[in-house]
């Protein structure tokens, strides 16, 4: 009875472990994740009479923060300290990602915040975020494959060492974990949106007719998407290169979707609705007039707009195709000649969208084209010996394994039975942050995610019949026969990815002394190449005041 017993309790708690063995795990890498990033936080605010942060940037986040401290809840929309001699509308500072500082600053301060909250919450809060983007990837593996995998892609972006690290660690006040981790949500909500609307199957009639019930899921989650995309937009308004990668990524998959017989409706209704919600949402954040990617202005809403009308046009010229029986081959050469007709007249209509994107495709995603000025600057600069010691530095061998996964993301967007339309955004997702690691050095905390994605769906593909049933959703796995050769892949995989990673995160440090900027505790910040001087406040309308 007893032997019965106990046996009982261990398959309870060998199912248990099987369901939830990915909980711990993520939480260790997170843990993990976020110590590596924050034990040199002392390097900061040792002295006692005043502390440093690290990068000129971070300067510029410290006094939108204490701006915004003083005057919750409302964005700083205009920086007297910057444009001499008349100053300028802050662009990527006082974002979202300075309210997120904010509102902890705010937590720690019990209400009311000091300057020590504030600096507080800025060595804290750069690390967390980093160490969330773990999730996201963690669900982007799952998804793609198997929960192994999703957990192989989270331990991977862990060990990496590289930019996505370095700009990660506490005193590095800036932007870029909150970048990595809102792209990161979106591309998983944009995932997640794709397939519901795959099995949904939305369609022009029933939007037609009203039929609000079959519509309501793929609504609600091409929405999130939509959402998703806004917030990150928030975070980095030159982020807008998302919705670039999702106008060409539609381009594709709408044109594949005509050629092999299936309904485009399907999936730019995913498009059309979380586009129009993209154009609201940053319309609703607009800062400034004109056409710019550096600032959220009329450049955002204008192509989000642009992206949701080639969806209609698209699944519309479908239409066309199929009822006068014309060859679905010769559709995509109709978009592609369409496309081009179209940017013809943008520069005739709106020469401001056109400029900013030819601006912005050369030097930023795509290596050539780079202006003069960006040379000046080191972090624009392309990186030396990109496919050789300088991927090997950043990601060891993870990122040729990577690549091994992109071919297997082609095979399974044509090939796969269901949910195509995931594997081949992924993939063009994942070829725009090479291009973009390619073009700046600075984009490869970027590439970091997609490189841990890639081996996340890598590790899942080769997975597949060894990964455990947690609940009937997984049942299909339960008969599968876990064999030799998997096992050995997997080992190899692991050890290719893992292993050249440990020596690099032996002993994280804080950046050179040569790259920190020291400033008063007590009194105002200052830039660490100016007098110490009472900045000017600016109020809720951009006018100023004290």
């Amino acid at each position: 009875m007893a032997d019965s017993e106990d046996r009982t309790v261990g398959e309870k708690a060998l199912e248990t472990l099987k369901r939830w063995y990915q909980v711990p795990v993520l939480a260790g890498v997170m843990v993990f994740m976020f110590w590596t990033r924050y034990q040199n936080h002392d390097a900061f605010t040792r002295g006692g009479d005043g502390f440093w942060l690290q990068a000129v940037d971070s300067w510029y986040h410290w006094r939108a923060t204490n701006w915004m401290v003083d005057n919750v809840p409302w964005t700083l929309s205009f920086d007297a300290w910057t444009g001499f001699p008349n100053g300028t509308a802050p662009g990527q500072f006082g974002t979202l990602f300075d309210q997120i500082v904010v509102a902890v600053s705010i937590v720690l301060g019990l209400g009311n915040p000091g300057e020590s909250d504030v600096l507080l919450a800025a060595l804290v809060t750069v690390p967390a975020l980093a160490a969330l983007v773990a999730v996201p990837v963690y669900y982007l593996g799952k998804r793609l494959g198997t929960r192994i995998g999703g957990v192989a892609g989270a331990a991977t972006l862990a060990l990496f060492a590289g930019e996505f690290f370095r700009r990660s660690t506490a005193g590095q006040f800036q932007h870029h974990a909150a970048e990595a981790l809102f792209m990161a949500i979106a591309v998983l909500a944009v995932v997640v949106a794709l397939t519901v609307a795959e099995r949904e199957r939305p369609v022009w009639e029933l939007v037609r007719r009203g039929d609000w019930d079959a519509l309501r899921r793929p609504t609600l989650y091409s929405a999130l998407a939509g959402l998703a995309v806004t917030l990150y937009l928030w975070v980095w308004p030159p982020g807008v290169v998302l919705v670039g990668i999702l106008g060409v990524y539609f381009v594709l998959q709408l044109s594949l979707d005509q050629v092999r017989g299936r309904s485009p409706d399907h999936l730019a209704f995913v498009g059309v609705v979380s586009m129009l919600v993209v154009a609201a949402g940053t319309a609703l954040r607009i800062g400034q007039p004109g056409f710019s990617a550096t600032g959220l202005n009329f450049f955002q809403p204008t192509f989000a707009l642009l992206v949701a009308g080639g969806c209609v046009f698209m699944a519309g010229l479908a239409r066309l195709w199929d009822g006068r029986a014309l060859p679905r081959w010769s559709y995509p050469a109709a978009v592609g000649l369409s496309i081009l007709g179209a940017l013809g007249a943008l520069t005739v209509v709106l020469p401001g969208v056109f400029e900013t994107l030819s601006n912005n495709l050369g030097g930023r995603i795509v290596p050539f084209g780079r202006s003069e000025s960006a040379l000046t600057v080191e972090e624009v600069g392309a990186p030396d010996s990109f496919f050789s010691s300088f991927v090997q530095e950043e990601y060891g061998w993870a990122f040729y394994t990577g690549l091994v996964a992109l071919p297997i993301l082609a095979v399974q967007s044509v090939l796969k039975p269901n949910e195509r339309a995931k594997y081949l955004f992924v993939l063009v997702w994942a070829l725009v942050l090479i291009s973009m690691g390619m073009t700046q050095v600075r984009f490869n905390y970027y590439l970091a995610v997609g490189v841990a994605v890639l081996n996340a769906h890598l590790v899942g593909f080769l997975a597949a019949g060894i990964e455990l049933p947690s609940s009937t959703e997984e049942s299909d796995e339960s008969g599968s026969t876990v064999q030799v050769f998997q096992v050995v892949l997997i080992l190899v995989v692991a050890m290719l990815v893992f292993v050249p990673l440990f020596p690099t995160v032996a002993s994280p440090s804080a950046a050179p002394e040569a790259s920190l900027r020291r400033c008063p505790l007590i009194g105002t910040p200052r830039p660490p190449t100016q007098p110490p001087l009472q900045p000017t406040r600016t109020g809720p309308s951009g006018s100023s005041g004290r």
